[in-house]
């Protein structure tokens, strides 16, 4: 049993620092102007992460599976400010209100849902439907956090790379991993397997805009030469 603690500790960390990794390589490109964030999706993963950081600590879930979610936490904080700063954040468009609106909406009633499941306040017979539609609300709202980003890539995919998307994929594909050694129930997998799903992607919309760009680098590369 020791030698599994330690081994979940580890895979934990290891998903942590993978997370953190991907950030830095976000914030590099950011910084070389290659990309640029999306501030109603960064805005709202801020929210979201902060959220269920905090939800899942008083829970009482193993420090092996909240470390990825406290830096996921703080860096994407972190990235906004710095996009901010060097003038690479993607404003929010019309089209964002309704989606703010509905994400407000469903995280209140998550948090409404959790309050009353963490206090006991309904039924017995009640509470694992409570807690199935607690993390099914709370799995819609990831999803509308990427909405933003996923369609303004879909359509022009220009202020993305794949590189650090295909990072955060790793990171909750290693998630994952955890929460299943854990032996948790299949509802709590559902989390990390939205968040692959979300991250891969983006990294799957932008490997096309790469090629170009290296196919365009490398044209201009042999016009040089001649």
């Amino acid at each position: 049993m020791l030698n599994l603690s330690l081994s979940l500790d580890s895979l934990g960390t290891f998903a942590a620092i993978i997370m953190g990794f991907g950030y830095v390589v976000y914030a590099y490109f950011l910084f070389q102007h290659r990309t640029r964030a999306n501030a109603t999706a960064w805005g709202l993963m801020c929210i979201s992460a902060s959220t269920f950081l905090v939800v899942e600590y008083i829970y009482g879930v193993p420090w092996n599976a909240l470390k990825l979610g406290a830096v996921d936490a703080v860096i994407a904080f972190l990235i906004m400010g710095f996009a901010y700063s060097i003038g690479r954040m993607q404003h929010w468009s019309p089209h964002d209100k309704k989606l703010i609106l509905w994400y407000l909406l469903l995280l209140a009633i998550y948090l409404i849902g959790d309050a009353v499941d963490r206090n006991s306040l309904v039924q017995n017979q009640f509470i694992p439907f409570l807690q199935i539609g607690i993390i099914i609300i709370y799995n819609i709202t990831t999803i509308i956090e990427f909405i933003p980003i996923i369609r303004e890539t879909w359509l022009k995919n220009e202020d993305e790379l794949p590189y650090a998307w295909i990072i955060w994929t790793s990171s909750y594909l290693l998630y994952l991993y955890v929460r299943i050694l854990e032996d948790v129930d299949v509802v709590n997998l559902v989390y990390p397997i939205v968040s692959i799903l979300l991250h891969g992607s983006i990294a799957i919309l932008t490997i096309g805009y790469v090629r170009k760009y290296l196919q365009e680098k490398s044209i201009l590369l042999r016009k040089t030469e001649i």
